[in-house]
């Protein structure tokens, strides 16, 4: 009977050492894979979403119309100072074409006598440009109408 109660301890000491290597090799192997998933989560992080943003949308123009070009004497040069501009308008609509065909005499004046003022100090940036288009832009709806001139583009812009 010693030797049956030895044996049965003995056994029981191996079902519990089995039991307890079972749950340590279950506990090492979700240790190693959590430890694993934190090296390669890490060395590679998600990229971020990429939002899709949408293009901006191509602004309507309206119907342009070439007025010419333009070559004048500048303020202040001693008529050593000469600009040449092209410019086009941009119009309201396209019915506003004939009425620019029909009043092209007074539009030319009106360029002209606005340039013929400026120096090239006046003309030579941006701001002065921009300026410039103002200018042009607010006597032409004097001549075409209020609202019927939308920008003036120059197309060509050269002084000496």
């Amino acid at each position: 009977m010693a030797d049956d109660k030895t044996v049965e301890r003995k056994l029981q000491l191996d079902v519990k050492l089995i039991i307890f290597g079972i749950a340590l090799l279950i506990l090492a192997s979700v240790a190693t894979s959590f430890t694993t998933y934190l090296f390669f989560s890490s060395a590679n992080p998600p990229e971020p979403e990429k939002i899709e943003e949408e293009e901006p949308p191509i602004p309507e123009f309206g119907p342009t119309h070439d007025i010419g070009i333009f070559t004048v004497n500048l303020a202040g040069g001693g008529g050593n100072r000469f600009a040449r501009l092209g410019i086009s308008l941009e119009l309201a609509d396209e019915s506003i074409i004939p009425l620019v065909e029909e009043r092209m005499p007074q539009i030319r004046d009106a360029v002209i006598s606005i340039m013929t003022l400026k120096s090239i100090d006046q003309i030579d940036d941006q701001e002065g440009r921009r300026q410039l288009r103002a200018e042009i832009a607010h006597r032409l709806e004097t001549i075409l109408g209020k609202g019927n001139v939308k920008n003036i583009f120059f197309t060509e812009f050269v002084f000496q």
